[in-house]
């Protein structure tokens, strides 16, 4: 899965070829999961998992995109349709990083 793109919409998955302008418009996607109720490793699979599994796993994603890097690791995993999704406070995570990138 080296310099790939793996793109689930409405449940159909589509392997893409690794372009910079691919991964630019993939970055500029909001991520659903910071502003989801469920966000927390309690509430969400997704969240929980320490090694993120290829998104096709998650049957609960809808939309979303996974960006492989050249040694075949996800650097990037962004969720734009869940079916867990409740509009909310923000992730747990999202919090924490916003505190670390302050000190």
């Amino acid at each position: 899965m080296r310099n790939k793109v793996i793109a689930k919409k409405d449940g159909n998955i589509e392997i893409m070829d690794k372009t910079s302008e691919i991964t630019n418009s993939v970055r500029r996607l909001q991520q659903l999961c910071w502003d989801c109720k469920n966000g927390f490793p309690s509430k969400c699979k997704k969240i929980c998992d320490i090694h993120k599994l290829r998104i096709e796993n998650y049957d609960f994603i809808d939309s979303g995109y996974q960006v492989f890097d050249r040694d075949g690791y996800i650097f990037l995993f962004i969720v734009s349709k869940c079916s867990n999704f409740e509009q909310g406070e923000v992730c747990h995570y999202k919090k924490n990083m916003t505190r670390l990138k302050r000190k």
